[in-house]
């Protein structure tokens, strides 16, 4: 089904659902979400419409890849999930649109300068799991679980490299250099830094894996994830060549 346009009743219910916070409806639907639910709230959106979804992280423009031939997009902005929300002695979680510029300071030598709108669920999954970068090799030792929103419109959690005993599905490094095809990442929750050890901050508690480590134990390859979590291709946003 192609919509040049949208039609009145959709434009209505989207102004209606997400007022200030739809900040386009054509060629394409933008939306700047500003919590988990009303992500969870686009997602059902998309799936009744048979729209597909593009999360953005970073919140600054279309990949230049994104077919702007498909009109059937809602794009997702997900920078409006910003800072800490919760944690433990050992660990915080943070929303994926949390600025790389402010975990900086909470994370120090942890991430590179990246530009102001660079966001934490943009980094990721705009980086490939086995990258040579320094600094993502040492964030990846720090993620211990993601939790992301499927397109069936439920919250998952996957276990990430850092973690040391695994209570979730052991899948989270195929998020890395996803683009969005996997889900939309919510949240990341970080290992809490205590102390310095020649001249380095240390995670807290003992190292899942090595700062170098380029693979991390899965039961599931990407393509198999996908399959579960995304089987009508709600997140396929690219075009079908």
């Amino acid at each position: 089904m192609s919509r040049l346009a949208i039609s009145r009743d959709l434009s209505a219910s989207l102004r209606q659902r997400f007022g200030a916070q739809l900040l386009q409806e054509h060629p394409r639907i933008v939306i700047a979400a500003t919590n988990a639910e009303m992500v969870q709230s686009a997602v059902g959106m998309a799936r009744q419409e048979q729209f597909r979804i593009l999360p953005l992280g970073s919140g600054s423009s279309f990949p230049a890849d994104y077919s702007r031939l498909n009109e059937n997009t809602m794009a997702i902005l997900l920078e409006g999930l910003e800072g800490e929300c919760g944690g433990d002695a050992f660990s915080s979680w943070y929303w994926a649109g949390t600025r790389l510029s402010r975990l900086a300071v909470d994370f120090p030598g942890f991430f590179p300068e990246h530009g102001a709108r660079a966001t934490l669920g943009g980094f990721i999954a705009d980086n490939p799991f086995t990258s040579p970068d320094w600094h993502l090799r040492r964030l990846r030792t720090l993620i211990l679980s993601i939790e992301v929103l499927t397109a069936t419109g439920d919250f998952e959690l996957f276990a990430g490299e850092g973690t040391g005993t695994v209570h979730t599905l052991t899948a989270g490094h195929l998020f890395f250099g996803s683009r969005g095809h996997l889900g939309i990442m919510v949240r990341i929750r970080l290992r809490r830094l205590l102390g310095r050890k020649d001249g380095l901050v240390q995670p807290s508690g003992t190292l899942g894996a090595s700062f170098f480590a380029l693979e991390s134990p899965s039961v599931l390859t990407r393509s198999q994830l996908q399959s579960l979590l995304d089987p009508g291709g709600l997140f396929a946003w690219k075009k079908e060549l």
